[in-house]
């Protein structure tokens, strides 16, 4: 059947041979029996054709044969001399027995991969069957027949990089075929190899699927109608080589694929393809290609963004996926660069089914390509789910787009397995995809597009997501997360967590984060202890008053016991002393020491006045105000533009104005004393956070310069004198700005990363952080004697922490979270979110707008809230709790350890059925109510019952020293309100017997 096969595609290709014959008469080269045509004396043109019926060629030196060669007989060929010769063109037969007989191997093939050298069955043969006498093929080929499989069969070899194109029907018959080394082998239909032949493909070799036609007549090969449907079914196995599918519609491939190498699918260039969507279905065995394999995935060369190509697979594939992209320059409305939206489908339902339903299936590793830009809102490449699918992929990497197909209203419909996300993986989700995550790298995002339906879920094991983003208001849509953490989430969406422990780094006020289970955390996530064990190199807290020293006057100062005082660092009190100097009725500070106990040597210190002056000026001191900044005390350094201090103050004469520089609030910093004078410091500082509040804009210094030579000078550019941060302008309003000398640009307020240098401050409380290369500052306010007295004044610090080690963003968030809880600053906090938490559930960490019933954790040192009445669940943990009415309070968990304190002295408790139940129960924490209090009473269903009902109950109880109680119970009830030292006791007491006689 074969042979008879190969006669009709013989004799088909004779009559298509003849009508060539007619074309080239003009042009004809003639060679018959007998007759010899020296190529080298008598060489053809290119354009002629060589009509040969016999007789012999012959070649003397190495020459490239660019000429159609009719052969309609045998024609002997002598290479002499050693040459090379290379045929570039078809060879055509006008009789089934023309041939060329070569006395050793000559090369054959073209150098036009738009017209493949086609080389008829049985058009070669060789006079002697030695090592040397082959065949070979370089550039592009095409045949009808292999050369081993013709009626005298002939060796062949391919250079590397060649091409052959098979256009034959059961061109191979074999079990197995290898594909030879270093070339190309086309598959033009799914006859050329008998359906049982198994394709060997080794490492430098290629096996190309592309369905194509031959065409007799200009013996070019041509892409099929791109409206057909192409199939394959050989099945492949890869020893390091490639296979590659390259069509121009979609193609099913029904063989199996296995072995170590690379699937490679593609689209055909031509324009007419432009506009197609074209698919891969692969419907065999993949499950058994090595790990390390990969199917990629190449874009079509389309300025069309709707173009679709992908791949849809039926197997487990445990190799890698790659999605290779060439940047397109198509420009959208918005003129935005973009790519195609290529799809890559996994699961499909086979033709003439019913459908694959609840699809699991296992990938290496999948990695989005690369390019220049994205379509608003959307990545590049679309990783296509069928609904109710369930893929594994080992390793996800690069930019790709989740979108899902056939969604029901059903919560986890699809899911998206990975064992791990690479560094900077961006995963664009649409339209609804469960996602499983073992382990996340560094800057993974995921960007959440228009959904229609609410079924988002994330999973995480490990690592964090550096941000999930919401891309549209998706409020009403919302991403469930289940463990593991989030750096930041921005836009307009909702979280809601069902489980597990998570941490949620930061986020934007339009976020509606819901805890319905599990434990919630708020921070960054870096080891607050360990930022602020031993690394600070200057820490100054206001609320912290055992350590600063007070002001008192030169003569108490100059007595032993004042000697003594001061030597002892005595701590400021609120209520002062008899020696004690004010202003404005603070107190005035002379030192402030470090916060903890073990930094002794580096500390503030307002030197200037009483070494210098019998005389004491109070303008020069800053003075502590207690309890200024939401209950805690901060160090202000009065009014901006302070009076000008006496003319005998300070150096220079009167009648010298010039050089006349008067004092004003200051606080230089300064080494421990020796021989007991000061000596000056600095802090060379890699990041200092300080809360500061910007009392009339803030002044001029906000961390200033010290003294000596031109240091004192507006700018403190002087490199002995260090990098300053300072405001700008002449009045230093607040509408100044932050500037840093030098190159130092790195600051934030309130968390948001800013612009020192166009960015003002808000006239009120702010926390600050600046990061350099280390850069010293020197004092806190300006740092030396100024002739203007607007240039000081106007600062106010609650607290200073400087690193004169460099620390990291999630560091700095940490500590900027730290002060925010502290100082109460929900404004600074980096989750500035709403926050639902469940009965059952658990948050902790840097909030503050939350409500909800469950239990809210203090787990921020120094914690300082105020409650509004929202939040009706429970608190523990440890910090101070405040509340404008007692009614304002949430339940205070029994191991709560810290202060509470109610502004109102306004009480009211209801009895019902005879019980209370509205008490205020905080036995671990200090209670703090005012001293005139009212309590109210009121009796729902039966009288109180007699005895003592605890209405109020903590560690400590202060306050409350004027009492006053309404209450609705009469007849046969006395009220009284006991005042213990830990509690407030309601007692009730019978009034007495009535008798009724009738």
């Amino acid at each position: 059947m074969r042979k008879s096969m190969l006669k009709e595609n013989s004799i088909r290709f004779i009559l298509s041979f003849m009508a060539i014959l007619l074309m080239f008469t003009l042009h004809a080269v003639t060679l018959g029996p007998g007759e010899m045509l020296d190529w080298d004396a008598n060489k053809p043109t290119a354009a002629d054709v060589v009509e040969a019926t016999g007789g012999t060629i012959v070649f003397n030196s190495s020459v490239t044969v660019a000429n159609n060669i009719h052969l309609g007989g045998e024609v002997s060929v002598v290479i002499n001399n050693g040459a090379s010769v290379r045929f570039t063109k078809t060879f055509f037969k006008t009789n089934p027995l023309g041939r060329l007989v070569l006395p050793c191997a000559v090369r054959f093939g073209s150098d036009d991969s738009s017209r493949f050298a086609f080389l008829p069955e049985n058009s070669i043969a060789f006079t002697s069957d030695a090592a040397g006498s082959k065949l070979r093929f370089a550039g592009y080929v095409s045949m009808a027949v292999l050369p081993d499989g013709w009626t005298s069969p002939v060796a062949y070899e391919c250079e590397s990089d060649t091409m052959i194109a098979f256009y034959g029907a059961d061109m191979v018959t074999d079990d197995v075929y290898a594909v030879p080394s270093g070339c190309t082998v086309r598959m033009t239909s799914p006859a050329n190899f008998s359906a049982s032949t198994v394709i060997s493909v080794p490492a430098d070799s290629t096996l190309q699927d592309r369905p194509s036609k031959f065409d007799p007549v200009t013996c070019a090969g041509s892409g099929i109608d791109t409206d057909t449907v192409t199939v394959g079914s050989n099945d492949v196995v890869l020893a390091g080589g490639t296979f590659k599918i390259l069509t121009g519609s979609t193609h099913h491939y029904f063989g199996d694929i296995s072995g170590t190498g690379m699937i490679n699918v593609g689209t055909q260039y031509p324009s007419e393809y432009k506009s197609r969507n074209v698919y891969h279905y692969f419907y065999g065995d993949l499950s058994e290609m090595d790990a390390q394999s990969e199917l990629t995935i190449d874009e079509l060369r389309e300025t069309n963004p709707a173009m679709n190509q992908g791949a849809r697979l039926n197997s487990d594939f445990p190799g890698k996926v790659k999605i290779n992209f060439v940047t397109s320059n198509w420009i959208d409305p918005n003129g935005k660069y973009c790519v195609a939206s290529n799809t890559v489908s996994f699961g499909f339902a086979v033709p003439g089914g019913s459908g694959v339903t609840n699809e699991s299936w296992y990938v290496g590793a999948l990695q989005g390509g690369s390019f220049i830009g994205v379509r608003e809102g959307e990545g590049g490449a679309r990783l296509q789910f069928s609904a109710r699918q369930h893929i594994h992929v080992g390793t996800l990497s690069g930019k790709l787009t989740a979108y899902a197909t056939g969604l029901s209203s059903a919560l986890n419909t699809d899911d998206l397995t990975v064992d791990t996300v690479s560094d900077d993986t961006i995963l664009y989700v649409k339209n609804g995809i469960r996602l499983h995550f073992g382990t996340v790298g560094r800057g993974v995002k995921i960007r959440y597009m228009a959904s229609p339906v609410s079924s988002n879920v994330v999973e995480i094991g490990s690592g964090a997501i550096e941000e999930i983003a919401f891309l549209s208001d998706q409020r009403a849509k919302p991403v469930y997360l289940n463990g593991g953490a989030v750096e930041k989430i921005t836009g307009s969406g909702t979280i809601i967590v069902t489980g597990g422990n998570v941490r949620i780094g930061a986020a934007d006020a339009t976020v509606d984060v819901q805890v319905r289970g599990g434990t919630v955390t708020f921070g960054s996530g870096a080891d607050l202890g360990g930022v602020l064990g031993g690394r600070p190199a200057l820490w100054l807290d206001a609320s912290d008053t055992e350590k600063m020293t007070g002001v008192y006057n030169s003569g108490w100062a100059e007595t032993q016991e004042g000697r003594l005082a001061l030597g002892a660092n005595p701590a400021v009190t609120f209520n002062g002393s008899a020696a004690a100097t004010y202003t404005n009725g603070f107190p005035l500070i002379e030192k402030w020491f470090d916060k903890r106990p073990e930094q002794t040597w580096t500390y503030a210190w307002q030197d200037r006045c009483a070494g210098f002056s019998s005389t004491l000026y109070t303008l020069v001191y800053p003075y502590l105000v207690p309890k200024g900044l939401n209950g805690r005390a901060y160090l202000s350094f009065g009014k901006h533009g302070s009076e000008d201090l006496p003319v005998e103050f300070g150096r220079g004469r009167a009648d010298n104005m010039p050089n006349f520089r008067r004092e004003m609030r200051r606080m230089p910093l300064m080494h421990d004393m020796l021989d007991g004078q000061p000596r000056g410091n600095a802090v060379s500082a890699y990041a200092t956070i300080l809360v500061f509040g910007s009392q009339q804009g803030g002044g001029r210094a906000i961390l200033g310069s010290y003294d000596g030579n031109d240091c004192w000078k507006i700018g403190g550019d002087n490199p002995g004198c260090g990098a300053n941060y300072l405001r700008g302008g002449d009045n230093y309003d607040a509408t100044n700005t932050i500037f840093a000398p030098g190159n130092n640009k790195s600051a934030w307020i309130d968390g948001e990363n800013i612009d020192p240098a166009a960015t003002p401050l808000n006239g009120g409380w702010q926390i600050i952080s600046v990061t350099n290369p280390p850069a010293a500052w020197r004092s806190l306010g300006e740092g030396a004697m100024k002739t203007d007295a607007s240039e000081s004044g106007g600062q106010n610090y609650a607290e200073v922490i400087s690193f004169t080690n460099a620390i990291t963003a999630a560091e700095r968030m940490a500590v900027e979270n730290y002060l925010a809880m502290k100082w109460g600053l929900p404004g600074a906090l980096s989750a500035k979110c709403s926050v639902t938490v469940s009965a059952g559930a658990l948050v902790k960490g840097a909030i503050a707008n939350v409500t909800g019933a469950g239990t809210w954790e203090f787990d921020l040192p120094e914690s300082r809230v105020k409650m509004n009445g929202s939040f009706k669940g429970t608190v523990s943990g440890s910090g101070d709790i405040a509340a404008a009415d007692a009614a304002d309070l949430p339940a205070i968990a029994e191991s709560f350890n810290g202060a509470v304190e109610v502004l109102s002295g306004n009480l009211s408790f209801e009895c019902l059925n005879g019980a209370f139940s509205s008490a205020l129960i905080a036995a671990n924490s200090d209670l703090t109510f005012p001293s005139a209090a009212t309590v109210e009473i009121s009796a729902v269903g039966t009288k109180p019952a007699v005895g003592d009902h605890v209405l109020v109950q903590g560690k400590t109880l202060t306050g409350m020293t004027d009492l006053s109680l309404v209450h609705n119970v009469s007849g046969g009830r006395i009220l009284q309100l006991v005042r213990a030292e830990t509690s407030l006791v309601l007692r009730v007491i019978p009034s007495g017997t009535t008798i009724i006689v009738r």
